[in-house]
């Protein structure tokens, strides 16, 4: 892979890592507030609790991607990889 195309796709995985994170937290903070009312403490508190837990979620899916990723990249590349006969 081109070192710019690796670039760019882990500044989008970046992106959508973080935006995940700051959805979940901004649902659990802000989900049962009525309009123009400000977060309580504990409502705040929770919100940060649930960006702690879709952090551990997302690191852990990012893991086991990559480990699916390298132990599958082996054996398609004998399968899928172009051979001249």
């Amino acid at each position: 892979m081109q070192r710019a195309l690796g670039a760019l796709l882990f500044g989008l995985m970046l992106f959508l890592s973080v935006g995940m994170i700051s959805i979940a937290g901004a649902a659990v903070r802000e989900g049962v507030l009525d309009p123009g009312i400000p977060a309580s403490a504990r409502q705040v508190r929770h919100g940060r609790i649930a960006m702690a837990i879709a952090i551990g979620v997302v690191l852990g899916s990012l893991a086991l991607g990559n480990w699916w990723w390298n132990a599958e990249a082996p054996e398609l590349v004998h399968k899928m990889l172009y051979q001249p006969m």
